[in-house]
């Protein structure tokens, strides 16, 4: 084949686990649309982050995409893992609560309330 653009996911992938960063770029450029709107609707600020990371986890854990495997799968269960972290990373630092910060009313207590 000739065109990066008409290879398969999975020979993109390999060629990339290879070193051959046109490939790379020809995957980010074939799932960009379909994971920002997958992140997108799930979290507002994040979402190049999320991006980047689902890519950089991909090629860090490149041999956990099995012989056989599609690599959409592969992808958008990466994605979803980093989501999940992102969002016990956000919850994490919603629980650090600085009390010297917050005043009775947020505390949700009154006088006349037990």
């Amino acid at each position: 084949m000739d065109s990066v653009s008409e290879r398969s996911d999975e020979e993109l992938f390999e060629a990339w686990r290879a070193g051959d960063a046109a490939a790379g770029a020809a995957l980010y450029e074939r799932y960009f649309d379909p994971l920002f709107r997958f992140l997108r609707g799930k979290v507002e600020a994040a979402v190049e982050d999320l991006l980047q990371q689902t890519f950089l986890t991909c090629v860090k854990r490149k041999e956990a995409l099995r012989d056989g495997a599609k690599f959409r799968s592969y992808l958008f269960t990466v994605a979803r893992h980093e989501l999940f972290e992102h969002w016990r990373q956000r919850a994490k630092r919603a629980g650090d609560v600085e009390i010297g910060e917050l005043s009775i009313q947020d505390l949700g207590t009154s006088p006349t309330g037990i």
